[in-house]
């Protein structure tokens, strides 16, 4: 027999792989193994990951991106964001071993909400990552909480006589933890006096 000969080898897992051709005659003499050649076999897809440099909700100013692979890629992958509209391009650069960073700039008028990420690429093999990558979840909120201010007794306080008054402020959302709100009140004649805040929420 002359001409090429084809063989298919399924089932195979991933890793490296020696391959050689010993041929027989029609009297079942078998030939000098033929010269090896390597081949490394990986159809497994790279998987993708993503983090932040600050934890969310994240306000205004500049928010450090770094997407990584689980193996060395073909090119930089292509990486989307959407949030209040359709998906738009994020630009990214390599920065360390299959690790890529970008910078999101949010600002004041940045819509406000979750932020969902998009990323593609392909590893030396040729096998293709196109989804969604592992990671925390991004959210955006630059929109300053709303204050309200109710006392008791309430409005309006007679201001002849001394009266203890119990004033309460409730947040449109959770303070920063850790931190509480600060409250001053001015009189219509004097200095402005703070009032101490004690509660959560």
């Amino acid at each position: 027999v002359s001409g090429p000969l084809t063989y298919l080898v399924t089932g195979l897992p991933a890793g490296s792989y020696y391959f050689g051709l010993v041929g027989f005659d029609d009297a079942g003499n078998a030939s000098a193994l033929s010269a090896l050649v390597f081949y490394n076999y990986d159809p497994v897809p790279p998987s993708f990951a993503i983090a932040f440099d600050r934890t969310s909700p994240a306000g205004a100013g500049p928010l450090l991106v770094t997407v990584s692979s689980s193996e060395a890629l073909a090119a930089t992958p292509s990486v989307t964001l959407s949030y209040g509209s359709g998906p738009i391009a994020f630009t990214v650069s390599n920065s360390a071993l299959n690790t890529w960073q970008g910078t999101l700039n949010v600002g004041a008028f940045t819509p406000s909400g979750p932020v969902t990420f998009h990323a593609a690429g392909q590893d030396l093999a040729g096998n293709v990552f196109n989804g969604t990558p592992s990671g925390p979840a991004l959210v955006i909120d630059v929109a300053p909480p709303v204050g309200s201010i109710t006392t008791v007794p309430p409005a309006p306080v007679q201001a002849t006589n001394d009266t203890a008054v119990s004033v309460s402020l409730t947040l449109s959302e959770p303070a920063k933890i850790g931190s509480t709100p600060t409250l001053n009140f001015t009189p219509p004649g004097g200095a402005a006096a703070p009032i101490p805040l004690t509660g959560s929420g």
